[in-house]
């Protein structure tokens, strides 16, 4: 099964609008998974905080 990267709904992302736009520009299919993988790992990092320091 392949992922369409175009296909996945932002509207499931909790991103705000200008995140979103990020991910339309992206000039192609790598660039835009490379940066959908970084605004996931920044909302995961942001959602359940960095952890290890307590």
């Amino acid at each position: 099964m392949a992922l369409n990267i175009n296909h996945l709904r932002t509207s499931d992302l909790a991103a705000t609008p200008l995140e979103k736009q990020f991910l339309l520009e992206a000039k192609g299919l790598h660039q835009r998974a490379r940066r959908l993988n970084d605004l996931v790992q920044f909302i995961l990092h942001e959602h359940h905080g960095i952890k290890g320091w307590d």
